[in-house]
Formats: C-alpha cells, structure tokens, sequence
C-alpha cells in the first residue's frame, strides 16, 4: 500500500508539473486571441441580411396558412349557418371535407415548419461558414495561434487586449460589401 501512495504521490508531482511546463509555455510563445461571437452575429452585414430574408420568407409562409386557414374557418361557418337546411348525409360529406381540409391545413403547416427550420440552416450555415472560412484566413494571415470563439460564456475571462472581434467584424463586413458590389 505504501508503494502504491509513493507511485501516486509522484504521477501526480510529474502531472502538476507538466501542467505547470505547458501554462508557462503557452504564455511565453503564443498569443491566444478571442472573438465573442454574440457581437459577431449581431453586427454582421452578411448576419442581418440572411435574418431580413428569413423573415420575409416566413412571412409569405404565415400570409399563405393564414389564407387556408380563413378558408376553412369559412367553410366551418357556412357548414353551421347552412347545416339544418342539409340532409344527413350532406351533413356527412360537408363534415369529411372539413376535416379533409383541416388536415389538409395541418399537413402543410408541418410541411412549412420543416422547410422553415431547413431553411433556417441553409441561412445560417451558410452565413457561419463564411465567419469560420474567414476566421481561418485571419489566423493564417496575422500568424495567430489560436483564435478562440467566446460563445454563450464559454469563455469566463479574457483580457479586452486579445479581444479582436472588433477587427474581425469590421473585415467581415468589408469583404462582404466588396463582394456585393
């Protein structure tokens, strides 16, 4: 037991000591810089574009279930005003079609969430390779080694003098208007 305590007592001198080798070797050689990607999303040309088209797509969406929709409430309405002038069996059919339509409604909302969300993904991959193509450049060219991503805190601290998603933004939003144009 007392060998075993020994061999413990040593791997863990030998691992603080590794850890303490390595902190001090990445202090002294390398600069580690960080971009905070909230401000980075927020304040992206490319980002705000991509949100703005987006939204529009979403709202001719809505505008097309709130057309289906009023007609089934429509139909709903007539099938009630009209429905004690009806025989039984009229009653039965109006009643199928209503829920043939409803479903109907119900099917192309689920439709239209899906293409809502893979559309959201195509927007937003697209936007999100854009910074991680260009933070890959930006690393390379500044003879960075490490650019680090601080996002939803992933981060507790870093000093604002390694903070350059300033730089990085105003970049970003340069090469993007050079492309628009």
């Amino acid at each position: 037991m007392n060998t075993v305590f020994k061999v413990l007592i040593g791997l863990n001198v030998l691992l603080i000591g590794c850890v303490i080798f390595l902190a001090i070797k990445l202090n002294s050689q390398e600069q580690i810089y960080y971009v905070d990607s909230s401000k980075l999303l927020k304040d992206y040309t490319e980002m705000a574009e991509a949100r703005k088209e987006y939204t529009k797509k979403m709202e001719a969406y809505k505008a097309n279930v709130d057309t289906l929709t009023a007609g089934v409430q429509k139909q709903i309405e007539q099938y009630e005003k009209e429905s004690s002038k009806m025989s039984d069996r009229e009653k039965k059919l109006s009643r199928e079609l209503i829920n043939t339509r409803q479903q109907e409604l119900m099917d192309y909302q689920r439709a239209i969430e899906q293409q809502a969300r893979e559309e959201d993904q195509k927007i937003m991959g697209k936007v999100l390779n854009n910074i991680n193509t260009f933070l890959l450049e930006y690393g390379k060219k500044k003879d960075c080694k490490y650019v680090l991503v601080a996002a939803n805190g992933n981060i507790a601290y870093g000093s604002e003098s390694l903070d350059i998603t300033a730089e990085v933004l105003k970049e970003l939003n340069e090469r993007y208007a050079s492309k628009e144009n």
